[in-house]
């Protein structure tokens, strides 16, 4: 018997320290240690500089609930601590974003999986925005000015089917001047709202994959919403309140509660998955812009509390758009340039430096394709 549990420690070490792993304390944001894990080894901790180094004992494989656990020891007794693995989605996933040609202005939504390797051009678009349950994208065509938002069109594209006459399928002709800025669907799959208005200001309004005439999702909305994201529960949206840049959420029946300060240019939130943090990105001060955000945030929705999790040094690069969850919320995926690098990033819920998912060639290795610049992250599909 001690034979074969020494067998399976000796496996479960191997899984461990197949990928460096972040590991977030329960009462998270308390300390974030990362580390490829062994039994005897020292875990340094990362973002305090006021904790002993700890040597974990006896490790076990991550569970269903996503807990590693194992016992602190330092040189004395110590309780056990229990710290969640911030590990990557599962090898399945797809991670859906644009890739716009600064020349000519065409933009291609792509797709790859979230080691960067099988990469492929899926549909014509811009800005997609994914279902939850990964079915469908959300896309405009048809904008003009300078970022496409002005007089586009929503189109609908199912990624079960290959496209063709009616896929993607037309939600709503524009038929204006107006601008539509983004978009999000509702938890059932079906319903849609997106914003709509003069500029880069208007109301938030819904329809659904049937398209027809849209109808004011709420009845005294004030022309200041912009860039929707539902909650997982689909109790409330949160937006950019914009003039000043702020973000709000708001409940059918009730007024708009904003929680973020002005001044900031907090733009572009996303609703995690399970519903705790909201992600956005500040920087968007100007508020007839919408590309102009720089550090990803993560922000606490009922105290408004923002953790910035970059800091990009130079103001040339960031993350203009924001970012999108990673199913098991602990990952934000976002387009952006670090370094002077475009592509795609990823950062842990714990912050730290951006990891490179894939890099924008600059070499013409696929004419037109590969040194298109990635613009937009719009979601991941489990």
């Amino acid at each position: 018997m001690k034979s074969v549990l020494l067998l399976l420690s000796a496996l479960l070490i191997s899984t461990t320290r197949a990928q460096e792993i972040t590991l977030v304390p329960d009462g998270f944001p308390q300390v974030a240690l990362a580390t490829t894990l062994a039994p005897g080894e020292l875990m340094t901790p990362q973002t305090s500089s006021n904790l002993e180094d700890w040597i974990p004992q006896s490790p076990v494989a991550v569970g269903a609930d996503g807990m590693l656990r194992f016992t602190d020891y330092g040189g004395r007794a110590q309780p056990k601590r229990f710290y969640r693995a911030a590990t990557l989605p599962g090898p399945g996933s797809w991670l859906y974003y644009e890739r716009r040609n600064p020349v000519s202005a065409t933009s291609i939504i792509y797709r790859c999986r979230l080691d960067g390797t099988q990469e492929a051009g899926v549909v014509p678009g811009r800005y997609p925005r994914l279902s939850p349950d990964g079915r469908w994208i959300l896309l405009t065509r048809d904008g003009t000015g300078p970022l496409g938002h002005e007089a586009a069109d929503i189109y609908a594209y199912d990624v079960n089917s290959n496209p063709g006459v009616n896929n993607p399928r037309l939600i709503y002709n524009n038929g204006t001047s107006y601008s539509i800025v983004n978009y999000c669907f509702r938890r059932d799959n079906f319903r849609i709202v997106f914003d709509y208005g003069s500029g880069v200001d208007g109301r938030l309004y819904t329809t659904t994959l049937n398209g027809g005439q849209p109808a004011a999702l709420f009845s005294n909305g004030d022309c200041r919403e912009a860039m929707p994201s539902f909650s997982p529960d689909d109790s409330r949206v949160v937006f950019a309140h914009r003039i000043p840049s702020q973000l709000a959420t708001r409940r059918t029946g009730e007024a708009k509660h904003i929680f973020t300060p002005p001044g900031l240019g907090d733009s572009w939130p996303q609703w995690s998955p399970n519903g705790t943090w909201i992600a956005a990105c500040d920087g968007n001060t100007n508020y007839t812009r919408t590309d102009l955000g720089h550090d990803l945030l993560l922000i606490d929705p009922a105290s408004g509390i923002r953790t910035a999790l970059t800091q990009v040094p130079d103001p040339e690069d960031g993350f203009p758009y924001g970012g999108a969850w990673s199913a098991n919320s602990l990952w934000l995926y976002a387009a952006g340039t670090v370094g002077g690098l475009n592509g795609v990033w990823r950062v842990p819920v714990t912050g730290g430096e951006p990891q490179a998912v894939t890099i924008t060639s600059p070499f013409d290795i696929a004419p037109g394709i590969s040194t298109a610049p990635v613009v937009f992250v719009g979601g991941i599909v489990p």
